[in-house]
């Protein structure tokens, strides 16, 4: 009886190991893709921006995706580049029905100093208030973004957003955060109005404006990233790429923000206010 116990135990152990060695080498749908960087191409990814009159376009896409969170990336220019307007902006969402949250303190002003393109220049302030808009409410912020030369300052707002309180989640944190800014071009005044009709031309795809074939947030929250990925290489250079980091050296000029992906999810306890820690 005992070398029939040992036997069938023997076999167990060896059908585990074909059936793991199995699924490890299958393409299984609930196999978790790890931490994966993508450069998109101009018409993928979350972040879209309708800039009307101001004619910006997008001209950079990265998205960073893990098996919690996805981290969308998006620069948009007018066609003269360096001499139009510009805005960048972020948008990170939880994988739906997890124990996942975003850990989101900052303000506008926070993250406006930390973009490559205003980091470390004057700025005027104007008064933070709330909007909404066809994302929900956000925090909006006009500034003034102050260049070394007369005519050089920019007229910018930032804007700030968090939706979607977790379930579960004691500390009450978003499942959803957007931030980023707009600039005019140099010397360009913008009245206030027209400012906030900008702001209200940010959206999400497939949230604020209908989308075909999109990477929605239920069934194909790894598409785009999936579809683009390039290997270990390219991913690295993706995540240079948000960061505007061009052959190891970022310019006070470029684009991007340092902090990408920023890895603010954090494993909540839907049983206490504690985090759960890995």
């Amino acid at each position: 009886m005992k070398s029939f116990t040992r036997k069938f135990a023997a076999f167990v152990v060896l059908a585990a190991t074909g059936l793991v060695g199995a699924c490890a080498g299958a393409d299984i749908p609930y196999r978790l893709p790890g931490e994966r960087s993508a450069i998109l191409p101009e018409d993928k990814g979350l972040v879209v921006f309708d800039s009307g009159p101001a004619g910006l376009t997008p001209a950079r896409r990265v998205q960073y995706s893990d098996n919690q969170q996805r981290v969308d990336y998006a620069l948009f220019e007018g066609r003269k580049k360096a001499g139009s307007g510009r805005a960048e902006l972020v948008y990170m969402e939880i994988a739906y029905n997890t124990i996942w949250s975003f850990e989101f303190p900052f303000i506008i002003a926070d993250k406006v100093n930390a973009w490559n393109f205003s980091k470390g220049k004057p700025v005027e302030w104007g008064e933070a208030v709330q909007l909404e808009t066809k994302l929900g409410w956000i925090f909006y912020r006009p500034y003034k973004l102050i260049g070394q030369l007369t005519g050089d300052s920019r007229q910018c707002f930032g804007m700030s957003g968090e939706w979607d309180i977790a379930p579960g989640d004691n500390n009450h944190r978003p499942t959803r955060v957007m931030f980023g800014y707009y600039c005019a071009a140099p010397g360009v005044a913008v009245a206030d109005e027209a400012m906030r009709s900008l702001a209200e031309g940010i959206g999400i795809r497939g949230v604020t404006v209908r989308a075909t074939g999109h990477a929605d947030r239920i069934y194909k929250f790894h598409g785009d990233v999936e579809a683009h990925f390039g290997g270990p290489g390219a991913s690295a250079k993706a995540v240079e790429t948000a960061r505007g980091i061009n052959g190891g050296i970022e310019t006070a000029s470029s684009a991007g923000i340092g902090e990408f992906p920023f890895r603010y999810a954090r494993q909540f306890n839907p049983y206490g206010p504690d985090d759960i820690e890995d």
